[in-house]
């Protein structure tokens, strides 16, 4: 209680025995601008001092505290009391663009600080503070430390250990400032750290869909050396042994009986060449005996050597119908490979946008970490301020309502921080992901607002080097070759036959050889083979299902060709709203912090109230969270566009 007694001109003890209230002296009644100053005078004598205040100002590029302090303060020595009214614990945070809070004290507001800190603190029989009776240093929060994610609240202070009594100093919470700087690490050895660079690294080498998707090129190379087997040369040999028995029977008497054996060896190379034409040329020896008849030589070597050519000149004539099985699957092969390196890029950008993901969840995280320490302070103030009457009890019930509520979040937060962590190990990691014991966590920050051509230059690079417009077209080019060779296929099947040879026939292999090497015994054949299918309705369906599967695959290529063009626009939109986004979160951020400043003065000042104060500081991390949500969300945008005009895995 405050006496009011008119009489007096000095300030009385306060009856709680605290310190001494401040009076009105000469009015006879108590008016509401008494009321007020008397209000403003307890909270003076109990540490809240409002003598003190600041203006903000914007770090230049280059700038550092000492020179700051030195401009603005007249004492480069004091970086360190401008460090602390900041929440820096160190020169090197400082950065450009960061908004600083430079104090200015009236002389006034100085001699009562003093006035005041004198009353509070006894004295020792020298004259000097007694160090038990010393005011407690106030230390910074855990809210900054390196323990907890960024970005953080830099610049709030924890409350007391012990309750404050009269003469203590009730902890006043401070505006928050926010940072992004995502290097430092929990000391927590249930996490890693984990750079951007390294997560892609680790992906391209374990992660099981691109792992999967590289064995389709290599089946497709497969078929194609499947379908190039057909133009390797083939080297057949036989060796064959063969016995007859002859009878010549006169009335069921045998007359006579003769025994023939024939021993022959051959070779034939054979070959089919690209163009159709079908080269063989072959060697072979033939002994014979007779049993008990034998012939005029006996035994007799029979030997002859010879070249055949067949070349179609209709169906099957030329590379196109000869080749065209063979081209078609290595087109099919160059697409595979295409697919799967588009298939890589996705991934990876999957992987980056599931990277950021893990960066906003870990500063949505300490946001909400700060938003719970900032309650505890207010809690604490309340608190204080109960005891000594200054405020009802529903104060302290919101206040405690509002930490509760804080702690609620806190949990959800870092259950989704942890969710994002477990999501990215398992993309990152494939197979041996199961092993892994800690969760990562994001130390790269965002990378800040690239700048693009327009979209249409955007979309020509893309459809030129993406590797799925080019696997479409090999795609097209494959079905093409098929309709070509089905097409040549309706024509009748007309072939040229020759061949050249020679033999010879001895009592000894030697003699015989030398004779059909000296060509003794030439031959040779020229003909035509017409084939002429009647209907041709095999040929003609195969042709009508290779016209079906080209336009199929053209319009396919049409739809991809689409698909890139939209991407490219709709990435390239995301990217230009979300830097407006960012700009947007950056400017309500800053208003609601100066709201939320201007309630802390009216609840200090005793014009409002905890309800107000905790939901100015709800706007705060609303806004908070919402640029953290447009800046990771530019990082995501910006990894997409990236990603859609990109081409054969290149670029990170």
């Amino acid at each position: 209680m405050i006496p009011s007694d008119n009489s007096q001109t000095s300030c009385p003890k306060d009856r709680r025995g605290g310190e001494p209230g401040f009076g009105p002296s000469r009015a006879p009644r108590r008016s509401f601008t008494a009321t007020f100053l008397v209000l403003l005078g307890t909270i003076l004598l109990l540490g809240n001092e409002i003598g003190v205040t600041a203006r903000e100002i914007v770090v230049e590029p280059g700038e550092t505290l000492w020179g700051i302090a030195r401009r603005e303060l007249g004492n480069g020595n004091a970086w360190k009391s401008l460090a602390e009214e900041n929440g820096l614990s160190s020169p090197h945070e400082l950065r450009a663009g960061m908004r600083l809070r430079i104090p200015e004290e009236t002389k006034a507001s100085e001699v009562r600080r003093r006035r005041a800190h004198e009353d509070r603190v006894p004295t020792s029989s020298h004259g000097k503070a007694s160090p038990s009776s010393r005011r407690p240093r106030q230390v910074p929060s855990p809210i900054g430390s390196a323990h907890t994610p960024i970005p953080t609240f830099s610049n709030a202070q924890a409350p007391h250990a012990e309750s404050p009594s009269p003469s203590e100093t009730i902890p006043k919470p401070r505006l928050p400032t926010v940072r992004y700087d995502l290097v430092t690490v929990p000391s927590d050895p249930s996490i890693r750290p984990l750079s951007l660079k390294s997560a892609l690294n680790l992906a391209r080498r374990r992660n099981l869909e691109i792992l999967s998707k590289a064995y389709d090129p290599q089946a497709a190379w497969t078929t194609y050396e499947e379908a190039r087997a057909d133009f390797d040369p083939t080297l057949t040999f036989s060796s064959q042994q063969s016995w007859t028995r002859s009878r010549v029977m006169r009335h069921g008497t045998p007359v006579s009986i003769s025994d023939a054996r024939t021993t022959s060896y051959s070779a034939t190379l054979s070959q089919t060449l690209p163009t159709g034409t079908t080269i063989d040329l072959s060697a072979s020896t033939e002994r014979s005996r007779s049993y008990p008849f034998p012939s005029t030589l006996d035994p007799t070597y029979t030997t002859d050597a010879s070249l055949s050519v067949t070349q179609p000149i209709l169906e099957g004539a030329g590379r196109v119908s000869a080749y065209a099985a063979t081209e078609a699957a290595k087109k099919s092969a160059e697409a595979a490979e295409g697919l799967y390196e588009r298939l890589s890029i996705e991934v990876i950008e999957r992987i980056e946008k599931a990277y950021w993901n893990l960066g906003a969840a870990q500063a949505s995280e300490r946001v909400a970490r700060a938003s719970l320490e900032l309650g505890k302070l207010l809690l604490k103030r309340n608190e204080g301020l109960n005891r000594h009457g200054l405020l009802p009890d529903v104060e302290v019930l919101t206040a405690r309502a509002g930490v509760a509520v804080r702690r609620e979040a806190l949990v959800a937060a870092t259950t989704r921080r942890e969710n994002a962590a477990e999501e990215l190990l398992f993309a990152i990691y494939g197979e041996d992901a199961r092993n892994q014991t800690v969760l990562p966590w994001a130390v790269s920050e965002p990378p800040p607002p690239l700048t693009f051509p327009s979209p249409e230059v955007l979309e020509e690079e893309a459809l030129r080097v993406r590797d799925d417009v080019r696997a479409a077209r090999k795609t097209l080019d494959a079905a093409e070759i098929t309709l070509k060779a089905a097409k040549k296929a309706l024509l009748p099947n007309l072939d040229l036959t020759g061949s050249v040879g020679t033999g010879g026939t001895d009592e000894t292999f030697g003699d015989a050889w030398r004779e059909t090497l000296d060509n003794d015994n030439p031959n040779w054949s020229a003909g035509l083979v017409l084939t002429v299918p009647l209907g041709n309705r095999a040929d003609r369906a195969r042709f009508e299902a290779a016209r079906i599967d080209y336009e199929r695959k053209r319009l396919a290529l049409t739809a991809v060709e689409n698909r890139v063009r939209l991407a490219v626009r709709n990435a390239y939109r995301e990217v230009r709203l979300g830097k407006k986004r960012l700009e947007e979160a950056v400017a309500a951020r800053k208003l609601a912090e100066e709201r939320l400043l201007a309630e802390r003065r009216r609840f200090e000042f005793g014009l409002g109230d905890t309800q107000r104060v905790l939901d100015a500081e709800e706007d705060v991390v609303l806004a908070y969270q919402k640029e953290i949500e447009a800046r990771y969300g530019l990082a995501r945008a910006q990894a997409t566009l990236t990603a859609a005009i990109r081409g054969n895995g290149a670029g990170h």
